[in-house]
């Protein structure tokens, strides 16, 4: 069955400056039940979340008059996260995917609240896929956007999903670029150790924290080691603040906004210097950094990979 057979959506709510979009995909994949090693089952339908916000110009006008770059957001919580979902976004169109079993009570923000979480993973790269398909291909949202400047943007578990479109599997060649912010490896999937995941596909530039309690720094380190020294991945340190902490820092927004623009719009290359005298990022990983795993991480990983990660 076809994306295009097994797709379907509807716009639940819609004004001047936004879409909220419901999409069904009923192709029964399940791309987790390979990745686990477990018996091959069905991915029932399940409804994709998608928040489409219009590009404006600088003056805080819609543009209308041509199509803009997109950027998807990979979002557990649609809203309310530093990540590009946050507010109405200048020169470039947002899609914030929202992922199944992704709604988690306010105690426990970590925990999930459906058993599937966890193996449903390994489909958010896919959902990220099918959101783009249903943008592209739909007359309402495919005027708004330029299908040569679409780059993905993750946060936290988001950011693990960009980690997932270096597979051969999950690759998605449509996209130009591949922010991972604060996001790491997924352990528990295999593919990883292969050169050719990271030299080849869309650049990707990783931004972790070295404090980060849920996402441990080492973890982070090890996952850039793998791409042994490929130009094709860079990585940002973030030097203050735990794992969602809101604390600006002008050197790596800079050069986050610059290294987009080379990437997405053709612009000139990033400027390293910005992190000359920086108290607050670092270019590359750096020594130290948290290791082993929080009580949140413990929670989101499976038992085997505890075992083997959570030292």
């Amino acid at each position: 069955m076809s994306p295009a057979d097994s797709l379907s959506y509807e716009v639940v709510a819609q004004d001047d400056l936004s879409f909220l979009v419901e999409i069904t995909d009923v192709s029964g994949r399940n791309d987790a039940s390979q990745f686990y090693g477990g018996a091959p089952d069905t991915l029932q339908p399940r409804p994709i979340r998608l928040l489409i916000k219009r590009a404006l110009n600088a003056d805080g006008s819609v543009v209308a008059d041509r199509p803009m770059p997109l950027v998807l957001s990979g979002d557990y919580v649609i809203g309310g996260r530093p990540s590009p979902c946050w507010t109405q976004p200048v020169n470039q169109v947002v899609a914030c995917v929202g992922f199944p079993y992704m709604v988690k009570p306010a105690e426990n923000p970590f925990l999930p609240v459906a058993p599937e979480f966890n193996r449903d993973i390994p489909n958010h790269a896919i959902d990220v896929s099918r959101a783009l398909d249903i943008i592209l291909t739909s007359p309402e949202f495919s005027s708004l956007v330029d299908e040569e400047k679409v780059y993905y943007y993750g946060l936290s578990m988001g950011g693990l999903t960009g980690m997932m479109f270096r597979l051969p599997y999950f690759s998605e060649p449509r996209l130009k670029a591949i922010v991972s912010n604060l996001g790491t490896l997924p352990a528990w999937v295999d593919g990883f150790e292969d050169p050719k995941v990271w030299s080849e596909g869309p650049p990707m530039l990783m931004i972790n924290r070295l404090q980060d309690n849920a996402v441990r720094y080492s973890g982070a380190k090890e996952t850039f080691s793998l791409a042994q020294g490929s130009s094709n991945i860079e990585m940002v340190t973030l030097l203050q603040g735990d794992h969602l902490d809101v604390i600006p820092c002008p050197a790596q927004a800079e050069y986050l906004f610059a290294w987009i623009d080379h990437h997405v719009n053709g612009g000139p290359e990033p400027d390293r210097s910005v992190f000359e005298g920086s108290e607050c990022a670092a270019y590359g990983p750096q020594e130290g950094g948290t290791s082993g795993c929080s009580a949140g991480g413990e929670i989101l990983l499976p038992p085997e990979v505890k075992a083997k990660f959570c030292k």
